[in-house]
């Protein structure tokens, strides 16, 4: 078992480490935050190493995006010009298309 810390160490290391840029395999990313840092040791003080381990993602239901199908026949039924300013963020209020 591992002596505990005195109180704000873990803190000050998490923040020391943080403030170094890592060559990070497979990612853009070139730090890792502090808060991420001691959600990791949280975790591997009350899991130990199993619980560093990536965990499988939770069905959130079925996807959001649209298939390519249903987006040409949104486009064709809808006409470019809604596309386009759908796209641009200026969609007309649904209300506005029925009357």
């Amino acid at each position: 078992m591992q002596e505990a810390l005195p109180r704000g160490e873990l803190t000050r290391r998490a923040q020391e480490i943080a403030a170094r840029h890592y060559d990070i395999p497979d990612s853009k990313r070139i730090s890792v935050s502090v808060d991420t840092l001691l959600d990791w040791a949280l975790r591997y003080r009350t899991g130990g190493f199993e619980a560093l381990a990536p965990k499988p993602r939770q069905y959130r239901g079925p996807s959001r995006a649209l298939a390519p199908q249903l987006a040409d026949l949104i486009e064709f039924l809808a006409g470019p010009l809604l596309v386009i300013s759908c796209l641009r963020g200026n969609a007309p209020k649904w209300d506005k298309l029925q009357s």
